[in-house]
């Protein structure tokens, strides 16, 4: 009797209906926000942290290869990326900074340190090694990033020589954003369980009452 007179009632109805398609809008409304989040994040980082870079590269011009390490420390700690420099021969150049990669070689002549194959000024990866010399144990530590490396070509004041500047940001594929979503979800979830039916209660109140009336 009760689903009978439940599945005539044009209120009813109109509530369910109205209900589901809200339900459905928000769910796809959060899934697209949880999907294009990670990519708008890392878009703007890159953007952010290019021209940072191109300032870089600027100020390295104005000073000498020996004087660059305080400009590579206050970059890295600014923009908080990984930077190495590499000469014509491909081998890492000591800048002094004491954030920077430094070189490693192998009977100083076998170069150890790399930044991955440069693409249209891209890397698509960066692999940089670094040893443990202090504690004379000869330990190399090896940290590789997914992340695309930005390459700069770099010429200072005094020298005619070409250098490249190899910049790997420190970034995620899922940013804290993405991550607070995801521990958020439910409660979203229940607000907008509880906003749909809200909505559906009034509208289909709305709708149905002028129609109940003349019938």
């Amino acid at each position: 009797m009760l689903r009978r007179k439940f599945s005539e009632s044009l209120t009813a109805r109109i509530f369910l209906i109205t209900a589901a398609i809200l339900l459905l809008a928000g769910t796809i409304t959060f899934g697209l926000i949880a999907w294009a989040s990670p990519i708008t994040y890392t878009a703007v980082i890159n953007d952010d942290l290019q021209r940072q870079v191109n300032t870089l590269v600027d100020r390295l011009a104005e000073t000498s290869l020996g004087e660059c390490g305080p400009l590579l420390d206050e970059f890295i700690r600014a923009s908080g990326a990984d930077a190495m420099l590499e000469g014509a021969d491909g081998r890492t150049v000591d800048t002094g900074s004491l954030l920077a990669v430094r070189p490693v070689y192998q009977d100083e002549t076998t170069v150890i340190t790399t930044a991955g194959d440069a693409v249209n000024g891209t890397a698509h990866s960066a692999v940089t090694w670094a040893s443990d010399t202090e504690s004379g144990g000869g330990a190399v530590t090896v940290t590789v990033s997914e992340q695309a490396a930005i390459t700069a070509d770099v010429k200072f004041a005094d020298c005619r020589e070409l250098y490249t500047l190899y910049v790997t940001p420190r970034i995620e594929a899922e940013n804290l954003a993405v991550r607070a979503l995801v521990q958020m979800a439910p409660w979203l979830l229940l607000v907008l369980f509880a906003l749909s039916l809200l909505c559906a209660f009034v509208y289909s109140r709305y709708i149905t009452r002028p129609i109940v009336r003349l019938s």
